[in-house]
């Protein structure tokens, strides 16, 4: 699942005990609390049908708040957003991401609606302080109408999961070797090509320098290939999709991280639940706010950065940076997670939705 899938099942699975909750969502699947009721609004999964049915939805999402008019509303995607902004509600939306991810032609649309919906609604809920100014900033919103909710975090949950056990084949591949992970999708957006190929400069230094990336995508195949074009098959493993990362975050002695740009990067949070050190390129939005909280957003600064939470490098000359990290220096003290329990978060989702 996605990251706004995650956060809406958290979510849901405790605020049951307090609301009547429904999820709705816009294809066919359940995959949610079972104790939570699920409506799919199109009984079928193409996203090309999804995209025609826009009419549609607002006709079915209409009807259902008529019969409803006491509920309160909250989209957690963008098509779903747009949906609900089209139904003339006071809308409140989600909007756990950043305007500079959208690529291309959909991006395009995407960003034009964006532009264009978004300012209507009654308010914005995102998952950091820096998208909170960047959406006010490029839409020219009241900041008043934006809200920060971040991401939950299952501290309890995450102790008794990284304390599980990993695969022997696992154990022997990083036994006595130094272990540098990362997690994330296999596709543009995540950088992983650069990491690959910044890694070779840290097994030149060090042959027991080993790499292991939780993950799969569309770009598995070409990566797989670089890696054995720069001979790494003995020091980088893409070993895919995970139920639980925690376990495998918890033997590693570093989290490396190069993505481009991210909404709100869960994968950070989850490194810094465990305590794992973190490198991680400087992106938009949200490695400051973890890494080194008290780093103004836009200042300029001198790379590699040692923040009490982990390292910035610059993407742009993300493999000398690597390489001019002094290893010893990476801090993970934990300042500020608290904000992120899901206590914390269920308390602020709380007072919005009495």
């Amino acid at each position: 699942m996605g990251g706004a899938e995650r956060v809406v099942s958290e979510l849901t699975s405790r605020l049951k005990h307090k609301f009547d909750i429904e999820i709705l969502t816009l294809k066919s699947g359940k995959f949610y609390d079972p104790g939570v009721k699920q409506t799919s609004l199109l009984n079928n999964n193409s996203n090309l049908l999804m995209f025609f049915a826009f009419p549609y939805y607002v006709w079915k999402l209409r009807k259902i708040l008529k019969q409803n008019p006491d509920c309160r509303i909250v989209g957690f995607s963008e098509w779903s957003n747009f949906i609900e902004i089209f139904t003339g509600t006071a809308a409140i939306i989600v909007f756990n991401t950043t305007i500079s991810f959208f690529k291309g032609f959909k991006g395009a649309i995407y960003k034009l609606l964006i532009y264009l919906l978004y300012p209507k609604t009654r308010l914005i809920i995102v998952n950091s302080i820096e998208n909170k100014l960047d959406v006010a900033s490029r839409l020219n919103i009241d900041p008043a109408k934006i809200q920060v909710i971040y991401n939950p975090q299952d501290f309890d949950r995450i102790k008794k999961l990284k304390s599980e056990s990993v695969e022997d084949d696992f154990l022997r591949l990083i036994k006595n070797r130094r272990l540098f992970i990362s997690v994330g999708r296999f596709d543009e957006v995540k950088r992983f090509d650069i990491l690959i190929s910044a890694f070779r400069k840290l097994v030149d230094r060090d042959s027991k320098n080993v790499l292991v990336i939780l993950g799969d995508g569309t770009l598995r195949a070409e990566l797989e290939l670089l890696i054995k074009n720069l001979d790494l098959t003995a020091n980088v493993f893409l070993i895919g999709r995970k139920t639980n990362v925690f376990k495998y975050l918890n033997k590693a002695d570093y989290f490396v991280y190069s993505s481009r740009v991210e909404g709100f990067p869960n994968a950070l949070l989850e490194a810094m639940s465990v305590g794992l050190p973190i490198i991680t390129s400087d992106f938009k939005t949200g490695a400051r706010e973890l890494i080194a909280p008290n780093l103004e957003f836009n200042k300029e600064i001198k790379y590699p950065y040692y923040g009490p939470n982990g390292v910035l490098i610059s993407l742009l000359n993300f493999e000398q940076d690597l390489l001019n990290v002094t290893l010893a220096k990476v801090k993970q003290e934990r300042k500020g997670m608290e904000k992120f329990d899901i206590k914390n978060v269920i308390k602020d989702w709380t007072k919005l939705l009495i």
